[in-house]
């Protein structure tokens, strides 16, 4: 039991490098959108074939990140992976898919994707007529299951690594049946 929390730990740690790595990926795609940009102010300007070759640099600087982030997926390994969805608990794996299976702790999440918020601006997001008593009980729900956390300085909330990892993992999955008829059970 032991070995599978040590590969569960080992994997936690790995996703949380591949976000790091993301993170720095997102951060060389603005500077080569800005790289780009400064290369096509240059050819406007005449400089001949040379103005391309910081724009061919840049290009292929992100073609090897983005393999380089492929390969640490890959690393990750079905075996690990495999494990874990063979020691996984039916049971408990469905109560955590229904603990965020309703739709306003999915606007919850998505509404703090990009930034902290207060709850009055996560308040503004859903109707008037909304009750304050549901609001805060899908936000503490989501607290509970470290989905989010509540900033003690700022009173904000925001999602935890967690919860922005799940968040990606529901796009991929919303991606992936996106397009098939999808009915409620």
């Amino acid at each position: 039991m032991s070995s599978s929390k040590d590969e569960v730990e080992a994997l936690r740690k790995k996703i949380e490098e591949l976000e790091k790595k993301l993170m720095d990926f997102e951060e060389l795609k603005e500077e080569l959108s800005r790289t780009q940009e400064r290369a096509r102010k240059y050819r406007s300007y005449n400089y001949g074939p040379e103005a391309n070759l910081g724009e061919e640099i840049t290009t292929n600087l992100v073609k090897v990140i983005r393999e380089s982030i492929s390969k640490s997926l890959a690393q990750i390994g079905e075996d690990t992976l495999g494990s874990i969805i063979d020691e996984m608990s039916e049971e408990m794996a469905s109560a955590a898919m229904r603990s965020v299976s309703i739709p306003d702790r999915i606007k919850i999440l998505k509404i703090l994707y990009y930034s902290s918020k207060s709850y009055g601006e996560i308040a503004r997001e859903f109707p008037q007529d909304y009750a304050k008593s549901s609001l805060q009980h899908h936000l503490q729900k989501l607290r509970n299951v470290k989905l989010i956390e509540k900033n003690d300085i700022s009173g904000e909330y925001e999602l935890t690594n967690r919860g922005r990892a799940l968040l990606r993992l529901m796009a991929i999955f919303y991606n992936a049946l996106r397009g098939g008829e999808l009915e409620e059970s």
